[in-house]
């Protein structure tokens, strides 16, 4: 992946406006300068070429060249219950990295915590960007965000008990991770998914969603 990838969510004019984070990353750390050139992703399949008209402490004015639309990848979701901050940011930046195009974050009913809060929320959507940038994807995953289990259809869920097929061995593109504490008696009645073990190990909720 260019070291020099920016995001910027319409690439659809001729100029466009950075600002913020981005801009950011481009003044203070790129020291970029009128006539730079650098390349430019929608998070919709768009990429772009660019070249920097005019910069200050504040915005840079980027002229758009070279547009190109790439198809989406195929689907391939994870539904990730509620776990401790740094531990679900790094699933999201991994899981990013690695190829998930849908994000399904929920509270089980043995999470540690049953919500996200905004500034929470503002984190994962940053690491997404920065993770979407780095590894060279041209689409940003999707993030939803739930109040209880969410009902995927043709989905399979990790566990432990017994001995379910490992899920190399499926056909399955839709996985739940339960919590650290594990899934109660009720929730793996209510998910309608297949069971399937990831490693004849026992994993932590982070390691096993990577």
């Amino acid at each position: 992946m260019p070291h020099n990838r920016f995001f910027h969510s319409d690439l659809n004019p001729a100029e466009i406006t950075i600002t913020g984070d981005e801009h950011s990353h481009l003044f203070k750390v790129m020291r970029a300068h009128e006539g730079s050139v650098l390349e430019l992703i929608d998070g919709k399949g768009t990429l772009a070429h660019g070249a920097v008209l005019a910069i200050d402490k504040k915005s840079a004015q980027i002229a758009l060249s070279k547009k190109q639309h790439h198809n989406p990848p195929p689907e391939t979701t994870l539904a990730q219950s509620f776990i401790k901050q740094p531990k679900l940011e790094l699933v999201i930046e991994k899981c990013t990295e690695l190829g998930i195009t849908d994000f399904h974050l929920f509270p089980a009913e043995k999470s540690e915590r049953d919500h996200l809060s905004d500034n929470n929320l503002q984190r994962l959507h940053n690491i997404i960007i920065a993770a979407t940038k780095q590894c060279g994807r041209l689409y940003l995953p999707t993030l939803h965000i739930h109040s209880k289990v969410p009902i995927l259809k043709d989905a399979a869920y990790a566990t432990l008990k017994g001995n379910p097929p490992h899920l190399l061995n499926t056909h399955v593109k839709r996985l739940y991770i339960g919590p650290e504490a594990g899934w109660s008696a009720h929730e793996e009645k209510q998910l309608q998914a297949t069971p399937v073990t990831l490693h004849s190990l026992t994993l932590r909720a982070e390691t096993a969603a990577i």
